[in-house]
């Protein structure tokens, strides 16, 4: 098939939610970004817009996640960026650590355990967006920390 046939079949199957299953899964798998050799795909940008939706209380209608689209772009390659560093410096950052955070996140929301991973997946959100993120901020944290030293206490 010609290529501009097919990308006109494609634009109209979704625009018509018709998409067949292996040109959907393309579409997902798009690469959006590319940061030092990691990617960016369409499925992690769809995953954290609708993160950053629940988040904030907003509806999750295509013309509110259309219009995160290029925020949450810009975040994810500096969440690579950031996560390439920490990577880099090897500051660890443990699944206990994810885990205590969702913990906390659940009691201070009134959820019970496990409450917050079924609210995600209620939404269209796969966990690991929420431990991706969490990972990065966990790490980042730690090495602003760690380079600064006592000066990076907050103080009142």
């Amino acid at each position: 098939m010609r290529p501009a046939l097919r990308a006109l079949l494609v634009s109209a199957a979704l625009v018509a939610g018709t998409l067949p299953a292996p040109l959907r899964a393309q579409e997902t798998n798009r690469i959006v970004a590319v940061v030092n050799g990691d990617i960016v795909t369409r499925a992690d940008v769809e995953g954290r817009r609708r993160l950053f939706a629940l988040n904030a209380g907003l509806p999750q209608t295509t013309q509110v996640l259309d219009r995160l689209t290029p925020q949450v772009t810009r975040a994810l390659v500096d969440e690579r960026l950031r996560m390439q560093e920490i990577q880099r410096r090897r500051v660890a950052v443990t699944d206990e650590d994810i885990a205590g955070i969702i913990t906390d996140l659940e009691r201070r929301n009134g959820l019970p355990p496990g409450g917050l991973v079924a609210q995600l997946r209620r939404v269209g959100v796969e966990p690991r967006v929420l431990y991706d993120q969490l990972r990065a901020q966990i790490g980042w944290t730690r090495m602003i920390r760690a380079m600064l030293g006592p000066q990076a206490q907050p103080s009142e």
